[in-house]
Formats: C-alpha cells, sequence, structure tokens
C-alpha cells in the first residue's frame, strides 16, 4: 500500500432541537478546512492516500425530534447545513468513510441508507453490500480493517469500528442487528434521557468514567433508604443514584412483568450491572483490543462510543486508541471536583511510522487552526 495518513474523530452527535449537543458548527468546519490543507501538503510529501474516518454517532438519530427517519434527518442537515457541505468538500478530493454507531444506527437500515448517502453524496457511507474494490480496506458489520506493512516490514492491522457493541447496554450490533432499539441503551436515551434532560440539561455530558466512583458513593447512601420495588425515593437525595433509579423505575413500570417479585428482581438486577458497568468500563475496551490483536501482526484498535480519548498500549504488538468526543463533557478535575471541558480530540496515524512511534501524541485537540 502507498503511504497513507489516517484521521479518525467520532461522536459528534449533531442533532436538532433541544436536545442537540453539538455546538461546535464552526470549530468543526475550520478543522475540515484545515484538514483539506494537511491533507494537500502530505500528498506533496509522497502520501498518495490520505483517508478521514466518522468513526460512528456523527448524527444522533435518537435525540432529535419527529417520529419519521426522514423528519429527523432532514431537521439535522438544516441544522448544520455548513458541517454536511465542508464534509462533502473534503470528501469530493479525498477519503471520507462514515462507520455507524449506536446513536445512528438508523441511518444504516436498508430503508434509509440511501436518504443518508444523498445528505453525504461523496463519503463513502459503507454496508456489507459495498464493493471491497471501492474501498481502502475491508469492511463489514459495522467493522473497518486496513492491513499494511510498515516501514520496517512487520504487518500492521488497523481495525476501526464505534464499539458500543462491548458494553452491556449497546450492544445491539450482536443482539439484533435488525433490531437495535431492542437495547437498553436506547430504552435509556429515548424513554428516560432526553425526557430528565429537561429537569437535568447537562445529564447526557456527564463522564460515565469518572461518575464510576460518584454512583457508588451515593448507592452507599441511599441503599437503605431509596428502595426498587416501586416506592417514591428519598427526597432529599438528588444524587446521580437517584436519578438512575427513577430511570430504571420507569423503565420496569412499563414493562410487561406479570408480578412485583418480577419488577422488583429485574430492577434489582439492572442498578447492579449498571454499576459493575461504570466500575468496569475504563477497562472494557482495553481488553477487547488486547483479544482483537491478530497473531503475527502489529495492530492498532481504534474506537469511539465512550467519549473519552485515549492512547495506550496494552501489549507489546498492541495499540488501543479512543477517538473521544466533539461534545461538551463534564468529568471529574485533578482536585476531585467535576468541571467542564469541551477537548475536541481527532486521531492521527501515519502508516510510514512503525508502531513504536505511535503514542500518546496519536491523540490530538483541535483548539484552533492546525
Amino acid at each position: 500500500m502507498e503511504s497513507l495518513m489516517l484521521v479518525a474523530i467520532s461522536d459528534l452527535h449533531m442533532s436538532s432541537g433541544p436536545l442537540d449537543d453539538f455546538q461546535n458548527d464552526r470549530l468543526f468546519v475550520e478543522f475540515l478546512q484545515e484538514m483539506e490543507k494537511v491533507f494537500s501538503e502530505k500528498e506533496k510529501e509522497g502520501e498518495k492516500i490520505n483517508l478521514l474516518v466518522l468513526n460512528g454517532d456523527i448524527l444522533d438519530l435518537l435525540e432529535a425530534p419527529g417520529d419519521h427517519f426522514e423528519s429527523k434527518i432532514t431537521g439535522i442537515s438544516s441544522a448544520h447545513e455548513a458541517v454536511f457541505q465542508r464534509l462533502n468538500d473534503l470528501a469530493k478530493n479525498y477519503e471520507v468513510l462514515y462507520l455507524r454507531g449506536n446513536h445512528d444506527w438508523d441511518a444504516f437500515r436498508p430503508g434509509n441508507i440511501d436518504a443518508a448517502r444523498a445528505l453525504f453524496p461523496h463519503v463513502k457511507v459503507p454496508d456489507d453490500e459495498t464493493p471491497e474494490e471501492t474501498l481502502i480496506g475491508h469492511y463489514g458489520e459495522g467493522k473497518y480493517r486496513i492491513p499494511y506493512t510498515d516501514p520496517d516490514g512487520k504487518e500492521v492491522v488497523i481495525h476501526l469500528e464505534h464499539g458500543n457493541q462491548y458494553d452491556e447496554f449497546n450492544n445491539f450490533f450482536y443482539n439484533d442487528p435488525r433490531h437495535p432499539e431492542t437495547s437498553l441503551g436506547y430504552l435509556i436515551v429515548t424513554e428516560i434521557v432526553n425526557f430528565l434532560e429537561i429537569f437535568f440539561p447537562d445529564l447526557d455530558n456527564l463522564d460515565l468514567m469518572g461518575l464510576a466512583v460518584e454512583v457508588e458513593n451515593r448507592l452507599k447512601i441511599v441503599t437503605e433508604e431509596f428502595e426498587l420495588d416501586g416506592r417514591s425515593p428519598n427526597l432529599k437525595e438528588r444524587g446521580i443514584f437517584t436519578r438512575i433509579s427513577r430511570a430504571i423505575r420507569k423503565i420496569m413500570d412499563d414493562s410487561v412483568s406479570e408480578t412485583a417479585e418480577q419488577k422488583l428482581e429485574l430492577k434489582i438486577h439492572i442498578a447492579r450491572q449498571l454499576l459493575r458497568w461504570l466500575q468496569s468500563a475504563g477497562d472494557t475496551y482495553l481488553h477487547q483490543a488486547g483479544r482483537m490483536a491478530e497473531p503475527g501482526t502489529n495492530s492498532i484498535i481504534i474506537f469511539g462510543h465512550t467519549h473519552r480519548e485515549k492512547a495506550e498500549r496494552v501489549q507489546e504488538n498492541t495499540m488501543y486508541i479512543n477517538t473521544g468526543t466533539w461534545t461538551r463533557q463534564i468529568r471529574r478535575g485533578e482536585s476531585g471536583n467535576f468541571i467542564s471541558v469541551n477537548p475536541r480530540p481527532y486521531v492521527t496515524v501515519h502508516f510510514d511510522h512503525p508502531l513504536g512511534r505511535i503514542g500518546p501524541e496519536a491523540v490530538n485537540y483541535y483548539k484552533g487552526l492546525i
């Protein structure tokens, strides 16, 4: 393969209406303009192939108003017209690939994908029917592999996917890819989070990784006073666990469980699963990256979904990179307090660098002109 530069971003969560979390239109348009200049310079230096991967959740159809896909996508395109224009302009001259996530899965349904492609006429929006010869790498089931040989003569495989199938709430790709709405994550966002954002606007900006300790502390405080059997919560306790418990109770009250005992058992199960997932989420993707390493090769595993950018070597021949998010985040600072940040990360991988030269600097932050 000719020399190549890969740039990856994810989790823009462009939507419309009051729940739209993407407020970086001007800077993202500027970023795309600057990236086109960088790609042009790389071409002059001999990097003949330059690739931008949109690694899922670029659109947020779960939080867009409207009952039908057409109305949702029309609203999003109107709200972020300049972004779509610049993406298409970049894709006229360079490879731009859009992979699916869990908030934009509806755009990849067989009946909707043509409308999504019309929104991005020059961006490649692949499905399992896309001819392989039209792609730089290999696509299947939401995953993209790019094999190449590095300057040291070692075989390297870059693996890109959104990554939501590796958490217990959003792994609908493995449960029923035809009906992602059956996942608990879909239900929580559409039925619970969207409603709670009216009262807690920052709810889906909270960093789940940093919240694990907070949830555990809240659990210890409220467990004796807060029942999961349908009774009202302690109104003095307005912590994260109380909000989550209210959400769990609403889900269960709307469920078809036949008895109160079944509802109680299911509520407690979901509460325990949620806490366990929060506590282990920081390591889940590192462990998954290690398992995905292909024998006899160097591997670069790139996920999104967690909203926490990272680049870390998980074993000698495997690098894990996460593309983070361009939405505002509330994270735990060094002092232990929660702070508001807007990191705007992007990942760069140069194929003419051996794996040993790829480290934390693969994650960059867009603060202005590159």
